[in-house]
């Protein structure tokens, strides 16, 4: 089911542990098992800094948003949850991101690294200025992962950072144009990053 909003393993992992204490607990007895899940997912996308709105959880799931809402309200009662809610990802810079898709992408952990780099680099040369963090973080990843060789496509990162791949592609192709700036020259120099891995972008 998260598979379908494109959530991330992280938030599944919360959903699940969330539905579990739930379960032992018994706070949503009498609650049907799908208004359960609901719930559980608005609030794990909510911990993760990946908010989705109730209509969104209502379409997935077919469960009228009053119902969530009430089970929403049992579960804040009990777990405490305003004092546990993480800050949303758009307060969170891109690197603080990127050892988590990193993970999530089964990529080496020089590619977290490099993506930090070039994510540097793109503040010191003005490149993608005002862009998300998430959508940063995305485009970076594809971006290193292709340079190093290690490329995984947009729409693999745009499952795992929770944004279309379409948003991933806008921000490499400013990425891209200004390529020779940002890859590090100590890297290409080496041959460990070679800039003809890059995909290339069309100019429309």
């Amino acid at each position: 089911m998260c598979d379908q909003i494109s959530l991330t393993k992280n938030i599944q992992d919360v959903a699940k542990q969330l539905y579990k204490r739930a379960e032992q607990d018994k706070i949503l007895r009498g609650k049907s098992m799908d208004a359960a899940v609901a719930c559980v997912i608005f609030i794990a996308c909510r911990q993760e800094g990946v908010p989705r709105t109730f209509k969104e959880i209502c379409q997935l799931t077919n469960v009228p948003k009053k119902t969530i809402g009430q089970c929403y309200k049992l579960l804040e009662g009990h777990f405490n949850l305003n004092s546990n809610k993480r800050p949303a990802s758009t307060t969170e810079g891109p690197e603080g991101l990127l050892s988590r898709y990193v993970n999530h992408l089964d990529l080496p952990v020089y590619i977290s690294t490099a993506a930090k780099e070039l994510i540097k680099e793109c503040r010191n040369h003005g490149v993608a200025d005002g862009r998300s963090p998430i959508s940063l973080a995305g485009a970076a990843i594809y971006f290193t992962s292709h340079l190093y060789g290690q490329g995984k496509s947009a729409k693999e990162i745009a499952e795992v950072a929770g944004v279309s791949d379409s948003t991933i592609k806008l921000v490499y192709k400013l990425m891209y144009k200004e390529r020779e700036k940002l890859a590090g020259k100590e890297a290409l120099e080496s041959g460990r990053a070679v800039l003809s891995r890059l995909p290339p972008i069309s100019d429309k």
